[in-house]
Order: structure tokens, then sequence, then C-alpha cells
């Protein structure tokens, strides 16, 4: 009878209260973690945009410094070369498309460098810095006698296998950069030849001793900014995200005149520009300017 009586006793259950309580805390457990799950997300992509650009931005310093000597690869990571006017920096560029599988053409290392390599200012022989429109003349025919500015339009070199094709699918998708370089010499001359007039040697020597400095000190920057849209005008727009690079550099800078052949420009004169740490410029080396202009 007792065998009996445990088979059929009554077992206590949940409540249908008690399983509604139950699923109103998980739910709200889950509507918390699925609202951390994007937060999460976007900190472990800021983190390696941060990461990725810090290595690019690094590696353009120093291919930049280092004349392009050793650094071959980065022209296959650049998809446009995009020359604007100084006198008009946010309107239409002149783009130079790269690796276009469709037909284009293709600027190594030793080309993209020499354009960004152009100093904003040259040293003339009167000791008086002048804006470097020589490094462009003839290229934006509309817009002679101004400075040029030269950005990229770059895939990250340290991304995934597929962010390196290139596929038109990976210059749409992969992570990107706006590129802009900037070259200052080191400006220390106060004196130019109209204060001289021969009549205190003292300061002519000082003239030279600060001309010498100033052709052989730089500051680069190279800045890094991202995500990009096309603008209105052509070209692109980064959006919040930048990075900054900047270094001094010592040693002379060189230039030589090219004939590049640019995508709906025709055939350019062209001068690019190329830092040696190996050599530092004679004291009253006046090449910046003087033999440019002849």
């Amino acid at each position: 009878m007792r065998f009996l009586e445990n088979r059929t006793r009554r077992q206590n259950a949940f409540t249908m209260v008690e399983i509604a309580l139950c699923l109103a805390i998980v739910g709200f457990a889950l509507v918390v973690i699925m609202g951390v799950l994007p937060l999460g997300g976007q900190a472990q992509k800021k983190n390696r945009e941060n990461t990725l650009s810090l290595m690019d931005g690094n590696y353009l310093l120093e291919a930049i410094t280092q004349g392009a000597r050793g650094y071959d690869d980065l022209g296959l990571y650049v998809d446009e070369i995009l020359l604007y006017s100084d006198s008009d920096p946010n309107g239409a560029p002149k783009a130079v498309i790269q690796n276009n599988i469709s037909g284009g053409t293709y600027w190594g290392t030793r080309e993209i460098v020499g354009l960004l390599s152009a100093p904003r200012f040259l040293l003339t022989s009167s000791n008086v810095w002048v804006p470097n429109y020589l490094n462009n003349e003839g290229i934006l025919r509309n817009n002679l006698y101004t400075n040029m500015t030269c950005r990229l339009k770059m895939r990250s070199m340290n991304g995934t296998a597929s962010d390196k094709s290139n596929s038109d699918t990976s210059r749409d998708f992969g992570m990107a950069y706006l590129v802009e370089v900037d070259v200052l010499p080191v400006q220390t001359n106060s004196l130019n030849v109209n204060q001289l007039n021969g009549k205190d040697p003292s300061l002519t020597e000082k003239m030279k001793e600060e001309r010498s400095l100033s052709q052989n000190v730089y500051q680069v920057s190279v800045t890094l900014s991202w995500p990009l849209k096309k603008a209105e005008k052509g070209g692109y727009k980064a959006g919040g995200n930048s990075q900054l690079f900047r270094t001094l550099v010592s040693g002379s800078i060189t230039h030589s005149a090219v004939q590049a052949d640019l995508p709906g420009l025709g055939t350019r004169d062209l001068v690019f520009w190329y830092f040696n740490g190996n050599e530092f410029s004679v004291t009253n080396n006046t090449s910046f300017y003087d033999d440019l202009a002849k």
C-alpha cells in the first residue's frame, strides 16, 4: 500500500506566474546583452583602425624621409593620386587613377614619394622664401603660379588579405585613407641680401649659417584621415577620424624633372623631390629655386 501511495502522490511544479517571471528576467538580460554587443563591436573596430593607421602612417613617414629607398610596394596600395590647386583646395581635383583593372596607369613608390616630398616653400638667392609653385607649373593649366596639394586615396597596407586585392570590391569595402603630406623647411633666417649691402661681413656669415640650416632641416608631417566618401566636386572627403605623424629630417633635398603622361591631362613636366640624409647642401646653395627658375 505504501508503494502505491508514493506513485500517486502529486509533484510540485512551476506555476504560470513563475514561468512568466523567469521569461521576463531572461528577456531583460538578453536586451541588455544585445545593447552592449554593438558597443563592443564599435570599440573593436576603432582599435583595429587606430592600429592599422599607426602602422601605415609610420611606413609612409619612413618612406618619405628615406627618399623612397627600400620602400617598393607603396604604389600597390594607392588607388588615386589627387592633385588640388591651393587656391581651391576643396575644389575638383585632377585624379590619376592607379592600378585600374579596366586600364589606367601605375606609379610606383618613387613617383608617389617624389610628389609628396615637395617642400611648401623654396629659398631664393636673396634669402627670401617663396611658394613652391614651380613644382606644378603646367600641370594645372588653369591655375598657374599657385601651390599644388597632392593627396592620396590609399588602402591600408596592413589590413586583411582581401583588402589588399586590386579588385573593385576591395577598393570599395577595404579600409582606406585620405593621405596628405606637408614638408616645411625649418626657417631660421631673418636676414636678406637687401639688409646686407656689403656693410658688415659678420652679417653675411650669419646669413650663410642660417641659410645652411634652413636647407638641411625639414619638418615632415603625414596626416591620415578616414572614413572616406565621394565629394560633390570630385575626389574624396574624410570623416572625423585622423592620425597625425610628424618628424624632423636632416639632410639635403634634391629634385629631378621628368615628363609624365597623366590620364586626362596629357604629358606634363613634373618635378619630383627626394630627401637624402647622407648629404648636406653647401652653405650658399641656391638650387632650391634659382636653378628651376632659369
